[in-house]
């Protein structure tokens, strides 16, 4: 009943709270169309903050952290470095649908699958593909690889990061 920003900020807070208990799926589903109903009114501050706390939650609906990733990058950011929810369909769609600044935030990712990592790669972004370079967490591929040394070729900035990947071998540095 309280349509101010504190009261639906209190709201989003204790649904927030919801999904780290054990839920059944009503629940879940009642919970998460709460949520995407307040995201959706909600101001980018409000955004920002409820994005940062689900991006580490690993039973939150899919929908809506698929929501999230795709608002502004403020909001996004978390949950398209973090989100556990997030599946390769759905960031191949924000690489392919969005920015810069979104690709560096899923180049920051703890984990990556050769696909996305491809895909990353394709966009010739220096900042993303610095960041991907720059990600010790994900193993690159061969085929990934190959595509980062004819990108690095073209940008000093990426070829001494890109030699200090535990991947690169000295065949590989020459």
């Amino acid at each position: 009943q309280d349509h101010s920003k504190e009261g639906r900020a209190n709201l989003a807070r204790a649904v927030t709270d919801c999904f780290q208990n054990d839920l059944t799926d009503v629940e879940k589903s009642l919970a998460g169309a709460i949520l995407m109903n307040l995201v959706r009114q909600a101001e980018r501050d409000l955004r920002e903050a409820l994005a940062e706390k689900l991006a580490v939650i690993d039973n939150v609906p899919k929908d809506l952290i698929v929501y999230l990733a795709n608002d502004e990058i403020s909001v996004a950011r978390s949950v398209l470095t973090h989100s556990p929810v997030l599946q390769d369909i759905d960031l191949l769609h924000v690489i392919q649908s969005k920015g810069a600044e979104y690709w560096q935030a899923i180049a920051h990712r703890g984990e990556l699958s050769p696909m996305v990592c491809d895909k990353l790669i394709d966009t010739r972004d220096p900042s993303a593909v610095l960041a991907l370079i720059d990600n010790q967490r994900v193993h690159l591929q061969k085929g990934s690889l190959k595509k980062l040394i004819k990108v690095a070729v073209r940008s000093d900035e990426l070829q001494a990061p890109l030699l200090r990947r535990p991947e690169i071998d000295s065949d590989t540095a020459v």
